[in-house]
């Protein structure tokens, strides 16, 4: 795929010198299917980022060069309860410069080539930390089950859980997370466990908790926690 962003925003407030506008460019290429096992799934994928954006003064434009991979497995069971079993690494390129953020212009890409990958779409990368990919590894292990299939009710109810562990391409680099600006690698991980129940053909119930973390990356290491839960009923 291609993808073409022109950014239409002007400059606000007093600072009229600074300059907000990114301009990025991507080009990717991926695949999906199985291999060696017939219940054995994968999917990658590989993006390049190209363009202009603002330097960290907001006073210049720079060239935009960075990249992001993504590559699952994930293994399907044919036994009871339909278990399956997953493994995710992600990667977005980062700057050695940017001070506070890795997706801002403001503690941004000082002057010279930006090599933070800026994502569009949506990649699960946690539910209480939820970063932008950039300048990240993310390694992530999942399984999940329907344990109450012989119960018709909640045959359809699925129950996992997964792990993430996180940490920096560049430790003195910045991530979207402007909390991690301590110069290490180990951003810290995170506990998910979630609940998909298709109760009748019209009417579903997810929840999801998630548990994160900090690592020596925060100066704050304080846990946090995020819990959602919601049904949707079709018409």
């Amino acid at each position: 795929y291609c993808l073409w962003q022109r950014d239409h925003t002007d400059e606000w407030g007093e600072d009229t010198a600074r300059k907000y506008t990114y301009d990025s460019n991507y080009l990717g290429v991926g695949s999906k299917g199985s291999v060696l096992l017939p219940n054995l799934r994968y999917t990658w994928e590989l993006a390049f980022e190209s363009g202009r954006g603002p330097s960290g003064d907001g006073t210049a434009r720079n060239d935009i060069h960075a990249w992001a991979v993504d590559v699952q497995l994930e293994y399907f069971f044919d036994a009871p309860m339909r278990p399956r079993v997953e493994f995710e690494y992600l990667w977005g390129s980062g700057d050695k410069d940017r001070s506070t953020s890795s997706t801002s212009t403001i503690g941004g890409n000082q002057r010279g080539r930006d090599n933070a990958f800026n994502a569009f779409g949506f990649r699960d990368t946690g539910l209480a930390f939820a970063p932008d990919i950039a300048n990240l590894h993310i390694f992530q292990l999942g399984a999940a089950a329907r344990p109450l299939e012989h119960i018709e009710l909640f045959r359809k109810m699925e129950l996992g859980t997964k792990v993430y562990f996180y940490v920096k391409d560049y430790g003195g680099g910045a991530i979207s997370d402007t909390g991690g600006t301590v110069a290490s690698s180990w951003v810290g991980w995170e506990w998910d466990v979630f609940c998909n129940w298709r109760i009748t053909s019209d009417l579903s119930f997810t929840a999801r908790g998630g548990f994160f973390q900090a690592g020596d990356a925060f100066d704050n290491r304080e846990c946090r926690h995020f819990l959602y839960a919601g049904l949707t009923y079709s018409f």
